[in-house]
């Protein structure tokens, strides 16, 4: 661990005097330099209809692990989101549950894409419903580990809203903000399809006809700019719209 509070507060005006995203995808790169991480990981949205906008990522992964989450929608899976949407403090990923054959996959590809050994997420909660984690991960021992992990919370957490507030002001100037808000039966049926549960199933659930079920999913669909509803659940998922699973 080569951080300290003068290095951070450096990187803080960094944040504070960055004029793009790509100065924002730079400074990324310097924290994981500063602090001898693995890789640092930033990942924004919405949590409104209102507001709903593309999620923001910047990290350090490789982009082959990227598209691989995205295209196995790990996201319904990855208990790192799931309890970032309940909590407030840092989340040490060796607390989070390993305890289904799906979950214990995922982290076993997300070792073999090097992601790290060990993990933490700051969730952050913005002032306009927005919601964002911030995440890093380290290959150094465990035992290192638990040692060093107080310290890069306590100076992370701090340093993760400056970033999050810098990164929504760039991205909402950048961002095309004619998607529309979803209804609550829209939203319902997306929800019930992320869970697995067919249209006709949907249907008797929400005391709808089939035909109004397929329809509400398809204008989800229109609206979210998805081309099937996998890409619709994926999407609404990733802008807060639905929870994930």
């Amino acid at each position: 661990m080569r951080g300290d509070s003068s290095s951070i507060g450096k990187i803080v005006e960094l944040t504070d005097a960055a004029t793009s995203e790509d100065d924002l995808r730079s400074i990324v790169e310097k924290i994981v330099e500063l602090y001898g991480l693995r890789h640092v990981v930033y990942h924004g949205s919405r949590a409104s209809d209102e507001l709903a906008t593309e999620p923001i990522l910047l990290c350090t992964y490789e982009k082959n692990w990227i598209d691989r989450y995205l295209e196995c929608h790990y996201f319904r899976i990855d208990p790192v989101v799931r309890f970032a949407s309940e909590r407030l403090l840092p989340i040490d990923w060796s607390e989070l549950p390993h305890n289904t054959p799906a979950v214990k996959r995922f982290f076993g590809e997300a070792h073999e894409h090097g992601v790290g050994r060990n993990g933490m997420t700051i969730p952050i909660r913005g002032p306009c419903g927005e919601r964002a984690l911030f995440s890093i991960t380290s290959d150094v021992s465990n035992r290192r580990w638990q040692r060093d992990r107080a310290h890069y919370a306590r100076e992370l957490q701090v340093f993760a809203h400056c970033f999050h507030n810098r990164a929504v002001v760039f991205h909402s100037a950048n961002q095309d903000h004619s998607i529309a808000p979803l209804s609550p039966r829209e939203r319902q049926c997306l929800q019930l399809l992320a869970q697995g549960r067919a249209p006709k199933q949907i249907a008797a659930d929400l005391q709808i006809s089939e035909s109004a079920v397929r329809l509400y999913t398809s204008t989800a669909c229109r609206k979210l700019k998805c081309k099937n509803r996998n890409h619709a659940i994926s999407r609404a998922t990733r802008l807060g719209l639905i929870h994930s699973l």
